[in-house]
C-alpha cells in the first residue's frame, strides 16, 4: 500500500489518513518523502547519541541510551498517545517531534535505560469494559438455559484466551546483538538476522541505525560471505529505505531498517558470514570504515543455509 500510494502521490492521503495522529504538520502527499517546505535536517546541530536496543517486540522496546549532553531521543514512529515511557524505571512524557511527529523522550546527559510500551487509553480501558460486560451477559445467557453445557464450557475458554492475549505474556522479544559500529554521524548500533535459511529464499537482515548529526545520503549493504570471503549474496539499498530519505533523518533519531538478501538457489548448504557496512551513492567500491577500525565490513552474524 505505501507503494502503491508513493507510486500516485498520495502518501498518507487514503488509507494511511485515518490512522495519522492530529499532531502530524506535514502534506499528505509529504509523508515518505523530503519535507514539502524544502527544511532539512541536516541544518541542525549534532548530538553525540548512542542507542543500544536491548529488546524489541511488537508494541514494545528498550534501549540503553548514552548521551554527552542533554539531548532528545527520537523514535522512528508516530507519538500516539498511548505511548508509555520510562527513563531508568520512572514514567516520563513523551512530545511529538518535527513535522512528522515522531516520538520523542528529552533525557539528561548520562547512561538512561529507555522503555516504550504501547499502553491503554482511557477509550481503550473502556472499550474493554463494555466486552467484559457483553461476555458476561453471554455467559449469564448460556447459564439460563441450563443446558448445553459445552458451549458454556465454551465461552469460559474464550474469555480466558481473551484476558490471555490482553495480558501480553505471550508476546514475542527480539534481543539484537550489539554492534557499536561508529560511521561518525551515524552509528550501526544492533542486528538482529535470520540464523536460518532456505535456499532460493530470503534472508531478513534488520539493522537498528542512530543518527548523530548531519548525515548524506548512505547506501547500507549487507553481504553473505562464503568461506573463501567471496560474496555470494548481497543486498545494497539506501540507509533510511524507500520512506525515509536523509533530509528527514533528526538528530537524536533512532532508525530501524530492513534488509531482505535473495540466497541464489545453488548455493551449497553451510553457514555463511553476514557482513554490514555503508558507502556514498555511486561509491560501492570505497565504503566507509567505522571509526578505529580497518575493514569497513563490520560482523553482522551467522548465516546457515538448508535445502
Amino acid at each position: 500500500m505505501w507503494a502503491f500510494d508513493a507510486q500516485h502521490g498520495q502518501v498518507g492521503a487514503s488509507w494511511t489518513g485515518e490512522f495519522l495522529p492530529n499532531t502530524v504538520a506535514e502534506q499528505r502527499w509529504a509523508i515518505g518523502r523530503a519535507p514539502s517546505d524544502g527544511s532539512s535536517a541536516a541544518s541542525l546541530a549534532p548530538v553525540a547519541l548512542a542507542a543500544e536496543p536491548e529488546a524489541i517486540g511488537y508494541l514494545d522496546a528498550t534501549y540503553q541510551v548514552m548521551l554527552a549532553q542533554p539531548g532528545i531521543l527520537i523514535l522512528h514512529r508516530f507519538d500516539y498517545p498511548a505511548w508509555e515511557v520510562t527513563v531508568d524505571g520512572a514514567g516520563v512524557p513523551s512530545r511529538p517531534v518535527g513535522s512528522l511527529g515522531q516520538l520523542g523522550v528529552d533525557l539528561p546527559a548520562g547512561a538512561h535505560r529507555v522503555t516504550i510500551t504501547w499502553g491503554a487509553t482511557p477509550a481503550v480501558w473502556f472499550g474493554r469494559l463494555l466486552t467484559v460486560v457483553g461476555w458476561g451477559v453471554v455467559l449469564w445467557l448460556l447459564l439460563q438455559t441450563r443446558r448445553r453445557r459445552w458451549a458454556v464450557v465454551t465461552w469460559c475458554v474464550v474469555g480466558a484466551l481473551f484476558l490471555l492475549g490482553a495480558s501480553g505474556v505471550l508476546a514475542e522479544h527480539a534481543r539484537p546483538t550489539p554492534i557499536g559500529a561508529d560511521f561518525g554521524p551515524v552509528r550501526l548500533e544492533a542486528v538482529r538476522a535470520e540464523q536460518v535459511v532456505h535456499a532460493s529464499q530470503t534472508a531478513a537482515v534488520n539493522l537498528t541505525w542512530s543518527i548523530s548529526g548531519p548525515v548524506e545520503p548512505l547506501t547500507v549493504f549487507v553481504h553473505v560471505l562464503g568461506s573463501d570471503g567471496a560474496v555470494v549474496a548481497q543486498q545494497d539499498a539506501p540507509l533510511g529505505g524507500e520512506y525515509a530519505p536523509v533530509e528527514r533523518w533528526l538528530p537524536g533519531l533512532v532508525l530501524e531498517t530492513a534488509q531482505r538478501i535473495p540466497i541464489p538457489a545453488d548455493l551449497p548448504t553451510g553457514k555463511y558470514a553476514l557482513k554490514a557496512g555503508v558507502y556514498r551513492p555511486g561509491a560501492a567500491d570505497a565504503p566507509l570504515a567505522p571509526v578505529g577500525a580497518a575493514d569497513p565490513r563490520v560482523d553482522a552474524g551467522v548465516l546457515e543455509v538448508q535445502r
